[in-house]
């Protein structure tokens, strides 16, 4: 919850606890599933998250809790980690036409970064064309401002 760097954990380096496998689907496994989702009539959604595969206390910290206690540098370098994170999905989206991105998922503190979220937005526009969405958390953070 307090790193800054973003990466994925893909077959052969992925992790485990009591509660969940942690495993980054690849861009091929992806297109695939969307490439059949769309085969058989289904709309598509891309949403990634964000998991915190190296938290020990996972039943009590989670993707909400990330940057808490961020200062401006720490989340100018988690805001860019972010990005590299987000654009290669931003990208499959627009190539295989995915009818709606989400931006994130229950990021709530990271989501009170209205300057990064606005050049963000402003970049992922630029390769995505479709529409555009956040997965905000049912704890009320979708009507914080």
């Amino acid at each position: 919850a307090n790193s800054t760097e973003i990466y994925p954990l893909y077959e052969g380096n992925y992790t485990h606890n009591d509660y969940y496998i942690y495993k980054t689907e690849s861009i091929d496994g992806l297109k695939k599933v969307i490439n059949y989702s769309k085969k058989i009539g289904l709309k598509v959604m891309l949403k990634p998250h964000i998991d915190l595969s190296k938290e020990p206390q996972i039943d009590v910290i989670w993707r909400g809790n990330i940057g808490e206690t961020f200062t401006d540098s720490e989340w100018n370098k988690w805001f860019e980690s972010y990005e590299n994170f987000l654009m290669k999905y931003a990208n499959l989206a627009n190539d295989l036409n995915v009818e709606m991105f989400s931006m994130s998922c229950e990021l709530i503190a990271a989501s009170k970064n209205d300057f990064h979220w606005r050049k963000l937005i402003k970049k992922v526009r630029a390769v995505y064309k479709g529409i555009l969405t956040d997965s905000a958390n049912h704890d009320g953070e979708e009507f914080e401002k």
